[in-house]
């Protein structure tokens, strides 16, 4: 039984979102966190965000790939994207609702579409994946869930690839706030993160991208000229760019980073999206 409601005002709509925070206290997988908020504004528009070119490339490479492997052109049963540490899912519905509204802009002006598919949500905890199941059938989306009891055993990983038939790993990851991995220890070129990272996007899709929500420096990649040095960021969105401040009344503390691999070719500068006046208090 859930104890409270919460509505999550996005760009594009109203996210009624079903969470247990009053009844198991101190339960921090059955409540949405400031940086699920965020991630969830961000995913809710894109564009909006900054980040909607990189999350179309990567959804339509990895859908494309299996239309021309595969007998059957139903790319909505294709898993796009994972997204670590759900919770109550804001992020992955979100994610979900947006690839379903571009896929039936692009049939409506009767092109062939290749956006769409399928959301991975994963947790540790069982009853925040009941509480996701739930948010996305209110939400009319679809989702899969799979019970992930610790987010850096790549042998579980490995099983869940297995299980979706992502053996190669997925377009887009989804991450917020994952303890153990976002601990202001990132600038190691072997730090868990980036081997998680290294394990779940795929290496034969060249836009597969990680949109990750943290406190600032909580993840930092390690400098281009460290040997090993897999991953690359791309993007930076403050907080600050949804008007989200502190209690106190400061600028956000709180950040979406976009990543990738790391590429031969020269990098392409970090892009930071311009800031917005900070007015939302969280």
């Amino acid at each position: 039984t859930t104890a409270t409601t919460t509505a999550t005002t996005t760009h594009q709509f109203d996210l009624q979102l079903e969470q247990d925070g009053f009844l198991r206290k101190f339960d921090t997988a059955a409540v949405l966190w400031p940086t699920g908020y965020l991630l969830s504004l961000c995913l809710a528009n894109p564009h909006d965000c900054g980040i909607e070119r990189e999350l179309v490339e990567a959804a339509r490479s990895v859908v494309t790939d299996h239309n021309n492997n595969s007998n059957s052109n139903n790319s909505n049963n294709t898993v796009v994207a994972i997204e670590l540490g759900a919770g109550i899912g804001a992020p992955s519905i979100v994610l979900s609702r947006f690839l379903q509204r571009r896929r039936r802009e692009q049939q409506r002006g009767n092109n062939v579409s290749d956006d769409g598919g399928l959301i991975l949500a994963t947790d540790r905890a069982l009853h925040a994946l009941a509480l996701t199941k739930d948010n996305a059938k209110r939400a009319n989306v679809p989702l899969l869930l799979a019970h992930v009891e610790d987010h850096t055993n790549l042998t579980r990983l490995d099983q869940v690839k297995e299980q979706t038939n992502q053996s190669n790993g997925y377009a887009i990851v989804l991450g917020s706030s994952l303890q153990g991995l976002f601990d202001f220890q990132t600038q190691q070129p072997q730090h868990m993160l980036w081997r998680v990272l290294d394990n779940l996007l795929d290496r034969n899709n060249p836009h597969a991208i990680a949109v990750l929500a943290h406190v600032d420096g909580a993840v930092v990649p390690p400098t281009q000229q460290q040997l090993g040095t897999m991953f690359e960021c791309v993007k930076r969105i403050p907080g600050n760019h949804f008007e989200m401040q502190t209690r106190s009344g400061d600028d956000s503390d709180f950040v979406i980073s976009l990543y990738r691999r790391r590429r031969a070719v020269e990098s392409i500068p970090l892009e930071e999206v311009e800031t917005s006046p900070t007015e939302r208090e969280l």
